[in-house]
């Protein structure tokens, strides 16, 4: 029974482990994905409130230019938002990293039905592994 425990309480830890690896790559995706987005938002709103407020006179050439240069930027961050995928990625790790955490549980409590449990006892934890 000593082994059985011993290998449930390995499994414990590093499940637990890996639950926290995955959440704190779903946390990094998600700055990832506000790093893009903000800027995004930022430079789309600037680009559109200046076209707007230029439409009753003409700029200079260098303004135009400009306004080009940081429109097909904004343009750019948000191929690369959309492309890369952070959100979509840190979900499905916050996802896995859930159900790292789920087993995790399952053994912590397999844990403590079976600690103070005695060699006979082996036939009954095993079928309840499953359950």
């Amino acid at each position: 029974m000593k082994d059985v425990l011993e290998k449930a309480s390995e499994y414990r830890i590093r499940y637990g482990l890996l639950g926290r690896a995955h959440y704190l790559a779903a946390a990094r995706l998600s700055r990832l994905n506000r790093l893009l987005g903000v800027p995004v938002i930022v430079i789309t709103a600037v680009v559109g409130t200046t076209i707007f407020a230029t439409l009753d006179r003409s700029p200079e050439p260098q303004w135009k230019i400009l306004a080009g240069l940081v429109s097909l930027l904004g343009a750019v961050l948000s191929a690369l938002q959309t492309s890369l995928g952070f959100a979509q990625t840190a979900e499905r790790h916050k996802a896995v990293g859930t159900r790292y955490r789920a087993v995790r549980r399952r053994l912590e409590l397999f844990e403590l039905k079976y600690s103070n449990g005695i060699d006979e006892g082996r036939d009954k934890a095993l079928p309840n592994w499953n359950s």
